[in-house]
């Protein structure tokens, strides 16, 4: 009481994450909604006022852009990105690797991609449309399978 509060949440795909004054919450998953309407609503608290509600489409932000001097790379090319600098890596190259880095030096880099939920990643071409994109799931979302066998497409972007 007596203070304004910001909740907001983001639904991609079948992803829900909650936010009170830009601290997380809450993330879950539900297939179940796919379509829908929003509204807000208070019970038992006749003092509850909403000052604003919006419902915006989803907001991409760049995570990593690499400089305009970055070499085209052929089609089917794997690449690593790190968030810390080069000159701070210290493994030997895995052939058939590229490997990208967030930060420069003296930076050691910090960012980290949330490990407990989903994350969604897109790549944009040089004009700008979307050319690929996949969401990776947190390692919790996976169970081993034995006797298993894939098939995985020549560019190793699916199977």
């Amino acid at each position: 009481m007596g203070r304004d509060y910001l909740v907001s949440l983001d639904l991609v795909g079948d992803a829900i994450v909650g936010y009170l004054d830009g601290v997380e919450l809450f993330s879950v998953r539900d297939g179940d909604l796919s379509a829908g309407a929003a509204g807000v609503y208070c019970w038992a608290n006749v003092g509850a006022r909403f000052s604003s509600f919006r419902v915006l489409p989803a907001g991409w932000s760049t995570h990593c852009r690499f400089g305009s001097d970055e070499p085209i790379l052929a089609a089917g090319t794997r690449i690593a990105v790190h968030s810390g600098s080069e000159s701070d890596w210290t493994a030997a190259p895995t052939p058939g690797l590229a490997h990208r880095f967030l930060a420069s030096p003296p930076d050691p880099g910090r960012r980290r991609l949330p490990a407990d939920r989903a994350v969604a990643l897109r790549y944009r071409g040089p004009d700008g449309l979307l050319g690929h994109a996949r969401t990776f799931l947190p390692d919790a979302a996976y169970a081993p399978v034995s006797a298993a066998k894939v098939l995985r497409r020549a560019d190793g972007l699916g199977f």
